[in-house]
């Protein structure tokens, strides 16, 4: 990010504008799952709302683990494992996957 200044001494006012790059905008890639049972990860599949190919919205996770995991729509088995989201990003492609794993 750049930030331009203009000052105006006559009117005693500064204005800023601000030149922002973002990057290149990544996808949805993959969703993959590791140490669930086939029938938990089919039922997250199911809630998963994040198509592939949709801009990825990093912010979606939290979405997804409050709506869908501590709002009990999907029970996990976890056995005193924590489920972790592991994000792989890959700057070739421009696609981001998303592991959900019970560690």
């Amino acid at each position: 990010m750049t930030a331009l200044q203009n000052f105006d001494d006559a009117s005693r006012r500064v204005s800023y504008r601000f030149l922002i790059n973002e990057g290149p905008q990544y996808r949805m890639g993959n969703l993959l799952f590791a140490g669930l049972s086939d029938k938990e990860a089919k039922r997250l599949k199911e809630k998963w709302k994040l198509a592939s190919g949709q801009v990825f919205n990093a912010l979606y996770l939290d979405e997804f683990f409050k709506e869908v995991v501590l709002s009990g729509k999907v029970k996990i088995d976890s056995g005193g494992r924590t489920l972790e989201f592991k994000l792989r990003p890959d700057p070739q492609s421009l696609t981001v996957d998303v592991l959900l794993q019970l560690n």
